[in-house]
């Protein structure tokens, strides 16, 4: 049993250390976004093709076949759609928010995704929404609302820009989370991660040509990208995902919530960004969707079980 206990305060501390990860590179983006004349339309590309070298070495050491998936032809269009749609268009969404508007939004933001995964189910499912599954959906539009508004219908009081953006790395979160599930069942998660960044970041690249952007490289822009690549990216992921193999997944997304919340803090301690009492309302209603849905989820697992 202490055995256990050690277990599971490990798996505490590597999931949430993986979201204050997640959180510490977006911020670090924030400052080199007001500091650098870098835009996301440079940082994208260059984050996902280093990542997805790394990834795709780290694959191979951990024993994965790392060119098995380019030959199942049937898996092609499938990672070429979460590679483009999810990983690069989740990245490029939740960078550019915080270039328009700050990490703690963004990262909020980001997880209106749990919302949309659930329309997405249901639907998927043709069947009528649950009691907590309906408070979720309500938890979020009027987050959202009062992030967007401060309940004052007669302005925005973010860009719309920036709230376009966040909505729609919400929408291309839950295609990067669903999107893989067969692939990485097939190939191996750190495989099908390396080649998402890798296509993803390719594919950034031709479309918004970073070496036409004319980036100031010093010493501050490479320890900034080595942050959000090997903290950010790689540390993240891999603390987060051995967090949630110890604990499980219901834990493990209750204990995302890391993110956002260490994404405040460092917004309102270190960046001196300031928010008003509506965003902190906002902020609080869209994060409840998190512990609301994997409750009422365990509720059900444990009601079938029986």
């Amino acid at each position: 049993m202490k055995e256990l206990g050690t277990t599971r305060r490990a798996g505490y501390i590597m999931a949430i250390s993986g979201g204050v990860l997640w959180a510490v590179g977006g911020a670090v983006g924030q400052h080199l976004f007001r500091t650098n004349t870098i835009t996301t339309n440079w940082l994208i590309p260059i984050r996902l093709l280093i990542a997805g070298v790394l990834f795709l070495v780290l694959a191979r050491v951990m024993g994965e076949e790392v060119t098995a998936v380019w030959r199942s032809k049937k898996d092609l269009p499938r990672l070429f759609l979460y590679a483009v749609f999810g990983v690069a268009a989740s990245q490029y969404t939740f960078y550019a928010c915080i270039e328009y508007a700050n990490v703690a939004f963004s990262t909020v933001m980001c997880y209106t995704c749990s919302v949309f995964i659930l329309v997405w189910c249901i639907f998927r499912e043709r069947r009528k929404p649950k009691a907590y599954e309906v408070a979720a959906v309500l938890c979020v539009v009027v987050g959202v609302f009062a992030c967007a508004t401060h309940f004052d219908l007669s302005c925005l009081s973010v860009s719309p820009v920036a709230l376009a953006m966040g909505l729609g790395c919400g929408v291309t979160a839950t295609i990067n989370t669903l999107s893989p599930v067969d692939l990485t069942r097939r190939h191996g998660l750190m495989s099908v991660m390396g080649w998402g960044m890798l296509i993803g970041g390719g594919v950034a690249a031709l479309l918004f040509r970073p070496w036409t952007i004319q980036a100031r490289v010093d010493a501050q822009l490479i320890l900034g990208m080595a942050v959000i690549i090997l903290g950010g990216t790689i540390l993240a992921f891999t603390f987060y995902m051995r967090g949630i193999r110890l604990v499980g997944a219901i834990a493990g997304n209750v204990l995302s919530a890391a993110e956002p919340v260490a994404a405040v803090i460092i917004s309102v301690l270190i960046l001196g960004v300031a928010f008003t009492a509506y965003d902190f309302l906002g902020f609080l209603l869209i994060l409840l969707t998190v512990p609301l849905i994997a409750i009422g989820q365990n509720r059900e697992e444990k009601m079938k079980s029986q």
